[in-house]
């Protein structure tokens, strides 16, 4: 199963037969080769009143790869950080909460553009990270009249939340904090759909 974000717009791909999407209001669509996406794309996914597409193909690794031809490919890599509180850190960046990430660099590893990102965005030093399997989020947006896919690892990492914070205003972050699982769950509207997936 595959899920990418188009804004807060999932679209999943499957090969479940069963499955037809995370509520009731998602459109269930039967994968019928790679010229539908251009017509998902211009009618379906920004459709209003619609959650989410539920893309059911036979092969889901194919329709994947076929789902990726339409686009320019970017990588990026970020933190999901906790502290000895079990709180989660959480940046405010263009108006909605987020997570530390950035693109990864040529050459570089995703760990290390994680652990760079994470430092550059909210001032941390003695990060660490504690898992080398990261999660993937995916999402779409057009920059310049192209189509870019952007696959983001998020790598789980520890900090102390006596290290100050120090916001990377360039990049538009106005604010950083610790957040508990309560808290996160009473703003959970003002964070990209794309990252509940990581919070839960």
């Amino acid at each position: 199963m595959y899920k990418v974000f188009n804004d807060n717009i999932p679209l999943i791909i499957h090969s479940d037969i069963f499955y037809h999407g995370e509520t009731d209001n998602f459109l269930y669509i039967k994968y019928e080769g790679p010229d539908e996406w251009e017509y998902i794309f211009e009618n379906l996914w920004d459709s209003n009143g619609i959650e989410g597409l539920s893309v059911f193909a036979d092969v889901s690794d194919m329709a994947w790869n076929e789902f990726k031809n339409n686009f320019k490919f970017v990588s990026a890599a970020g933190g999901v950080i906790t502290n000895e509180h079990n709180e989660i850190l959480v940046i405010e960046r263009n108006g909605h909460l987020d997570l530390p990430k950035g693109h990864i660099e040529k050459n570089e590893l995703s760990k290390d553009a994680a652990l760079r990102e994470v430092a550059e965005e909210c001032g941390l030093k003695g990060h660490k990270i504690s898992t080398s399997n990261p999660k993937v989020s995916y999402h779409i947006y057009k920059l310049y009249d192209e189509w870019v896919l952007k696959k983001t690892y998020w790598f789980t990492m520890t900090a102390s939340k006596d290290e100050a914070l120090i916001p990377q205003s360039e990049e538009g972050i106005t604010g950083i904090y610790w957040l508990d699982k309560k808290a996160i769950a009473q703003r959970k509207d003002e964070f990209y759909s794309s990252l509940l997936d990581l919070l839960v």
